[in-house]
């Protein structure tokens, strides 16, 4: 079964990660922060060569971590939302109780966020606070709670990728070229890179469109047997038909009952295909673009998912093909 590395982006990904954790623990000293460090990389390796062999599980883990539906990456993509780009007159909230900075608010999202929220998530921006009976709550006690259901919220929270990476993940889940339904026809599904992201960023370079992606390694690894791995493998039986058959003449050549279908290498296979289905499935879509200037302007931004995800139902027709169809038939009656 094919490996994961021919995507480009999950190759660079990982590549930086390692290096990336390598240069912040070579001059360590601390025996076990190294151990523990060396144990989680194994934990991590152990789970590419999963993912390498067909594991389904592990291989859609690496692609969340990547694409930034869960770890760094995603905390990166929600900086630009949460952290910056605010607009000249923003004021950050007072707090409730004079001079005792403990007790401001948090700040207001802006809009996009708010309808992923709301439209996404299905839940409420702000908690529905106690009412004490015989005194008013307390000052930190309501920014507390406050923030507790900010962040809250923002733990199950996932941004829209850039529009680029939209495509590619499309393109990879078996979408057509000039497919209507597709996102790079529609121009609908997330922002532009210039538009909100840089190539600064090291967690977010192997996303950018034009990345210099890390090479693939030309050293020839074999690859992992995990049937020799798990202890409760049993050795093959003595009695098989084939291997007394070798035994008695070694120059029999046996073969298969059934020819394995080779795949061309201008299609994708289908496990590989489901896997970025199923990743797109998560990948919520936002119309029309956020930009940087227009992120505090109200807008009603509509939030749905990918005509490729799993669970999703492709349309056949384009949206212009409906009314001349139309029109004949009434022609008819």
């Amino acid at each position: 079964m094919p490996d994961l590395t021919c995507d480009l982006s999950l190759r660079t990904f990982i590549v930086n990660r390692a290096r990336k954790g390598f240069k912040q623990y070579k001059d360590c000293q601390d025996i076990t922060r190294l151990k523990n460090q060396i144990s989680n990389t194994r934990k991590k390796l152990h789970m590419i060569e999963n993912a390498n062999a067909g594991n389904q599980k592990a291989a859609l883990k690496i692609l969340e971590a990547a694409y930034g539906l869960r770890g760094k990456v995603r905390h990166r993509l929600l900086y630009a939302y949460l952290h910056r780009n605010y607009p000249p007159d923003f004021k950050y909230p007072e707090p409730f109780a004079p001079h005792v900075p403990h007790t401001a608010p948090p700040p207001d999202l802006c809009v996009p966020i708010q309808a992923l929220i709301i439209k996404d998530l299905d839940k409420k921006l702000e908690p529905k606070l106690p009412e004490p009976q015989f005194k008013p709550l307390h000052p930190g006690r309501k920014a507390n709670l406050l923030w507790a259901h900010r962040s809250h919220i923002l733990s199950f929270l996932k941004p829209p990728l850039p529009w680029e990476i939209l495509c590619e993940l499309e393109t990879k889940a078996s979408a057509r070229p000039l497919n209507s339904a597709s996102a790079k026809v529609r121009q609908t599904g997330g922002p532009l890179w210039h538009d909100l992201y840089d190539l600064e960023d090291e967690d977010l370079a192997h996303l950018h469109p034009f990345c210099k992606h890390r090479p693939r390694t030309h050293l020839k690894r074999k690859p992992v047997d995990l049937t020799s791995v798990t202890p409760f493998s049993a050795p093959p039986s003595p009695f098989a038909t084939s291997t007394l058959l070798q035994f008695v003449d070694p120059d029999v050549k046996l073969t298969p009952l059934r020819e394995r279908r080779v795949i061309p290498d201008f299609k994708v296979p289908r496990w590989k295909r489901r896997l970025y289905m199923r990743l797109l499935q998560e990948v919520p879509f936002i119309s029309p673009r956020p930009t940087a200037k227009t992120l505090w302007n109200k807008i009603d931004y509509t939030i749905g998912r990918s005509a490729y995800a799993i669970g999703e139902n492709l349309p056949i027709l384009k949206t212009s093909d409906v009314g001349p169809i139309e029109d004949k038939k009434r022609k008819k009656k």
